[in-house]
């Protein structure tokens, strides 16, 4: 039982699980409807905090840790939520809908005005830093990447004293991109922190309007993925919030691409590069 392993459990927790903990205990509920991500805000948390609950008590993730409290609290609208998996997709065209409708509300929340802002604030900078924590740094890896093959010079590591020492030493006009889908990332949140004190703009991808990333942001890109579409199976091992971050990159490097005047110099190294690719 779920609920009994918690208070089991409880006082072997360190704090922060204890928080999460706390909020599941107090709305067993609520639990059954919400993200990883929001649970992470609901208590204060983050998402790797959830994680280390949930595996304290014996779940191998958030996902089955739902079904467990959904059979314990006898919800009566457990199956119209999908949260068994009874009706998930059962082959290709399913699973592409389905995973694809939970980005149906990406355009209402980002806007043109916003999406200008941020290549305002690129086309300035004389170097953009990008930063993610945890397996989402492949994203921010990515960012910097394709900036680099626009010709936009990018700081980007997952090693944090690395990108510290970086931000220390940026220029005037430079930027931070930072991304957190919960928007409570504690490296990410700090590197903002530190982005800010320095007199950099910065730039957040994230899933959370309440995340505490978006407090230190000039420019916040909310990705708006709409978990209920998937019942959270579309996000267990961070796909839906990758997705949906590349999606917000694409965005910005497609009308980037109208405003940025040097993109020669992107051309100019994919020709230098050209010789060493087979």
């Amino acid at each position: 039982m779920i609920l009994k392993d918690i208070k089991k459990f409880y006082g072997q927790m360190f704090d922060a699980e204890q928080k999460v903990a706390d909020y599941i205990l107090q709305n067993p509920q609520k639990i059954v409807q919400m993200s990883m991500a929001e649970l992470a805000a609901a208590s204060g948390t983050s998402d790797a905090t959830v994680m280390r609950m949930c595996r304290h008590i014996g779940q191998s993730g958030f996902y089955q840790l739902k079904i467990g409290i959904a059979v314990e609290t006898s919800d009566p609208n457990l199956e119209s939520r999908n949260i068994t998996g009874s009706k998930a997709p059962k082959d290709v065209v399913d699973y592409v809908e389905a995973f694809s409708d939970s980005f149906s509300n990406m355009p209402k929340s980002i806007s043109m005005e916003q999406i200008n802002q941020c290549l305002d604030l690129i086309c300035k900078a004389n170097t953009v830093y990008s930063f993610a924590w945890g397996n989402t740094n492949t994203i921010a890896q990515d960012l910097g990447h394709r900036f680099l093959r626009m010709g936009i010079n990018t700081f980007c590591s997952d090693n944090i004293e690395y990108i510290f020492r970086g931000i220390i030493l940026a220029k005037k006009h430079d930027v931070l991109v930072a991304i957190s889908h919960s928007g409570q990332s504690v490296y990410t949140i700090e590197s903002m922190k530190l982005a800010k004190a320095h007199g950099l703009s910065n730039i957040l991808i994230t899933n959370s309007t309440e995340g505490a990333a978006a407090s230190y942001a000039d420019v916040v890109l909310y990705c708006n993925v709409n978990s209920n579409k998937t019942n959270g199976w579309g996000n267990e091992w961070g796909g839906e919030s990758h997705v949906a971050e590349l999606m917000v990159i694409d965005m910005l490097l497609y009308f980037l691409k109208e405003r940025k005047t040097n993109m020669k110099i992107g051309h100019k190294s994919e020709e230098i590069l050209a010789q060493f690719k087979l």
